[in-house]
């Protein structure tokens, strides 16, 4: 699973607050059935190295943590008084739903994408 940018543990994490976030909501899969997860080192290409350092420090952390928990230190980032702490909230979030919704999945997963579930088609019109 690890190799890339992520390591096992904090493909965990990734996992972890990705479930927290977007649980199966039948009939949309949950984040971890789709696979999304092996798409991270794409989203994280282009990432300070100082940023990378931090998001995998915190997905180590959140790697231990059971549902409840993740929630609340999302809940806890949000609310903090600091505005870097209340950006990486926003952005570990914008992580795992950039994941899901990129309309791409594990070669595994057999299932509808959630673009497919909300009917989202991308029209191309050249110039």
């Amino acid at each position: 699973m690890a190799g890339g940018m992520l390591s096992n543990r904090e493909l965990k994490g990734l996992v972890k607050l990705g479930e927290a976030l977007i649980p199966k909501n039948s009939p949309f899969p949950s984040f971890s059935e789709t696979g999304c997860v092996a798409l991270a080192d794409i989203a994280l290409k282009g990432l300070p190295s100082k940023d990378l350092r931090d998001l995998k420090a915190f997905l180590r952390v959140v790697s231990f943590f059971h549902k409840g928990l993740v929630l609340l230190a999302l809940k806890l980032l949000e609310a903090a008084p600091v505005a870097d702490l209340r950006k990486a909230s926003l952005g570990v979030k914008a992580l795992a739903m950039s994941l899901y919704y990129s309309g791409k999945a594990s070669p595994g997963y057999r299932g509808p994408s959630p673009l497919e579930l909300i009917g989202y088609r991308i029209n191309r019109v050249p110039l």
